[in-house]
């Protein structure tokens, strides 16, 4: 996968040199050793991430949220600007906003096990979308992926990150 990714997907960069972003989990030793055989870098700009497992089989803490918000899928597509926003937001809360990219959203639904009744956002009494999560379930294996979860920093704090996740 790795060497058809990077005959296909590769950026330029500079130094007449190709880019790839490869993501592996820290605790995964054999893509780590791969991508190290394969002369991979760590990069420093994307090690902000927590990862967390629970059985399903343990109780559903109760939450609260904050008045006024409330938890729905994500919209048609008159809403992915909007969730393109609150994305970079989230992840990129110091970055200055001639940075934001709009419209890639599409291809996330493009994804195959993508559900949009499963795409949540939290949206903000003032109606900007403050909060999301895709959860990405497999029927087969019973399995199912929280990826991306994230929060605006200007609505953060007030329990939307946990709300979401139950």
């Amino acid at each position: 996968m790795l060497a058809v990714a990077e005959q296909h997907l590769t950026v330029p960069a500079s130094n007449n040199r190709r880019t790839l972003h490869v993501w592996s989990e820290i605790r995964d030793v054999r893509l780590q050793t791969a991508l190290n055989n394969r002369g991979y870098s760590v990069c420093d700009k994307w090690l902000k991430e927590s990862q967390r497992r629970r059985p399903l089989s343990e109780a559903i803490v109760p939450f609260s949220i904050a008045e006024g918000y409330t938890i729905r899928a994500l919209g048609n597509t008159d809403e992915h600007s909007a969730r393109c926003w609150v994305s970079f937001r989230a992840f990129h809360p110091d970055d200055p906003t001639d940075k934001f990219e709009d419209g890639w959203y599409h291809n996330i639904q493009r994804g195959p096990l993508y559900r949009r009744d499963l795409d949540l956002v939290a949206v903000a009494p003032n109606a900007d979308l403050a909060a999301f999560c895709t959860i990405w379930f497999d029927d087969v294996t019973r399995t199912g992926l929280f990826e991306p979860v994230g929060t605006s920093p200007d609505h953060q704090r007030h329990g939307l990150g946990k709300a979401i996740l139950t």
